[in-house]
């Protein structure tokens, strides 16, 4: 019984092809992904990308600011696959990792309000965005 168990991990590790093995590094990978498997992989990029890197205070404002922005303009997963597939339409991105294309659209195109806010509270220059201008906290 364990040798077949056994077995069976060896086999399903040889088989696996780069999408299945999480490697999602062009536009005919990601094409090739079923929904379920682009699901798994946009929340796991934004997992990744929630997860507070103590030693970047940009990785850490970064995090504050992904979680602020999902949760008050309740994003999907849904959302997120069509981020990456709005990004593969220009011809010079489909050799690109499906991670970066996300990476880079949640935080220069959907979130940059947050992210500019909370780099801002933790005092740090770097702005994103098409103007990255520092945030400016809203008149009362």
């Amino acid at each position: 019984m364990r040798l077949s168990i056994a077995l069976a991990a060896v086999a399903a590790i040889i088989s696996a092809t780069p999408a299945s093995a999480g490697f999602v590094n062009n536009r005919p990978i990601w094409n090739a992904l079923s929904d379920q498997q682009k699901s798994g992989f946009v929340m796991a990029v934004i997992d990744n990308m929630m997860i507070a890197d103590i030693t970047s205070p940009y990785a850490t404002a970064d995090s504050r600011a992904i979680l602020a922005c999902f949760n008050e303009n309740s994003l999907t997963d849904g959302d997120l696959i069509e981020l990456v597939d709005k990004g593969y339409e220009d011809p010079a991105t489909w050799t690109s990792p499906a991670f970066g294309i996300l990476y880079s659209a949640v935080l220069t195109k959907v979130c940059p309000y947050y992210v500019n806010r909370e780099r801002t509270i933790d005092g740090l220059e770097y702005k994103v965005g098409p103007d990255a201008k520092p945030w400016v906290a809203p008149s009362e």
